[in-house]
């Protein structure tokens, strides 16, 4: 039986949720790196806006035009002495806010993906990777 990336990222996303209660980047967790992925699987090109969002609040926007069936990564410099807790995402006239997962590794990257692929309007979806290879 062949996944979808789209099932594959759901199922690995819930599995942290489900293994303990660590907050997202507190002093047990050391998150290595943060990547955005934009995934433009539309027939027209759309402008991709996305923030973090800090324990100090929202930061600025970055925005990154997609043309159809394209997608775009991007490795995000790290906020000092900030927590991480959101991404706010815009496409085609949709917001998104979705928290990030806690994890209970010591070490993290995750991948975020910002997409207006298969469904009627643009998701998040989450997945790290622990050993961040």
């Amino acid at each position: 039986m062949s996944f979808s990336r789209r099932e594959i990222l759901l199922a690995s996303s819930t599995l942290p949720l489900l293994s303990g209660c660590a907050q997202f980047n507190s002093s047990s967790t050391d998150i290595a790196s943060l990547t955005i992925i934009l995934v433009n699987g539309q027939e027209k090109t759309y402008t991709y806006k996305f923030a973090l969002e800090t324990t100090e609040g929202r930061q600025e926007w970055s925005s990154h035009k997609l043309k159809s069936k394209s997608e775009k990564t991007i490795k995000l410099e790290l906020p000092k002495n900030e927590e991480i807790v959101a991404i706010h995402g815009s496409v085609a006239g949709y917001t998104l806010r979705e928290e990030l997962q806690d994890y209970t590794s010591q070490k993290v990257c995750p991948e975020i993906y910002l997409e207006y692929e298969l469904a009627d309007k643009p998701t998040i979806l989450q997945s790290t990777n622990v050993d961040c290879s």
